[in-house]
């Protein structure tokens, strides 16, 4: 699965090109609420993960970790362009409040996670996990700090959210160290 973990980085690179083209706020919202709604099914999944269904469940929710990552990657083409214009006044809050709701649902994804982790441990997925945690850090670094240049008007907030994100991972990555 180490593979996996150069993923990420390429179509972040990759994703980065799309922006050339295109820059909304109503674009980022939807791909926030995308990724969001992906994640939400995932823990749904993992929620319901035990020691018995873990051999068949557990590669599925790494697999499924890599979309999230993919999908994240796909909706920095978004927020990551030439010339950017910052959103302002409703804009910019309708964007932040998607942001919320992003953080919101990654937190109790990775809570969820590091509570399953005896359970990927027995099957010996842990090392999957881990790498899929470090991905996931790396593309939502990459994210936030696009997102946080274009609602400079909610820069204080979209910083205290990227700071709750990161404490998160940070916590789940140790757990699965």
């Amino acid at each position: 699965m180490k593979a996996f973990s150069l993923i990420p980085l390429t179509l972040a690179a990759l994703s980065s090109l799309a922006g050339v083209f295109a820059q909304s706020s109503e674009a980022v919202v939807l791909s926030l609420q995308a990724v969001s709604k992906a994640t939400t099914s995932v823990r749904g999944t993992l929620s319901s993960m035990s020691d018995a269904n873990v051999a068949r469940e557990g590669p599925i929710i790494a697999v499924s970790m890599q979309s999230i990552i993919s999908n994240l990657s796909d909706a920095i083409g978004q927020v990551d362009v030439v010339d950017p214009k910052p959103f302002k006044g409703r804009e910019a809050e309708e964007v932040l409040t998607a942001l919320t709701g992003f953080v919101s649902g990654q937190k109790e994804f990775v809570s969820t996670l590091i509570n399953k982790k005896a359970t990927f441990q027995k099957a010996g997925l842990t090392g999957d996990i881990a790498n899929c945690l470090l991905g996931l850090q790396g593309v939502t670094d990459a994210y936030f700090g696009d997102v946080i240049s274009l609602i400079p008007s909610q820069r204080a907030a979209a910083t205290t959210q990227k700071g709750s994100i990161d404490l998160s991972l940070e916590a789940a990555i140790m757990a699965y160290a």
